[in-house]
């Protein structure tokens, strides 16, 4: 399967579970392409950190949060954002996949331990 129609297939998921909210800013989410807050799968562990197109590590945010993320470590972005518990724990998921198959991936433990144990 191609990474888009992997992207693809995780919006959808995302959004026949009613999931239709950007996991960041909370906005409205549409199915349009070239609105702001049109739906982006966005992964959490950033590529540049190993992260790959899983469907455990995708999530649906707004293309506005996804373009401010770019590849900035995950910890770090949501410092200040009001998160979810959900988002906490999908995060943790996407970690602990990486670590179980032994894939080597680029994230300061500290901080991912302090985020989610915070």
């Amino acid at each position: 399967m191609s990474s888009l129609s992997r992207r693809k297939k995780a919006i959808h998921h995302w959004f026949s579970l009613g999931h239709r909210r950007c996991r960041y800013c909370h906005c409205q989410l549409v199915y349009n392409d070239g609105q702001k807050n049109t739906a982006s799968a966005e992964h959490l562990v950033s590529k540049s950190q190993g992260g790959t197109e899983a469907l455990v590590n995708l999530i649906v945010v707004c293309t506005s949060c996804n373009t401010k993320r770019q590849n900035k470590d995950f910890t770090d972005f949501v410092k200040g954002l009001p998160l979810e518990d959900w988002l906490l724990k999908k995060y943790a998921e996407a970690v602990g996949f990486y670590i179980k198959s032994g894939k080597k991936i680029s994230i300061n433990k500290k901080k991912v331990k302090k985020l989610l144990t915070t």
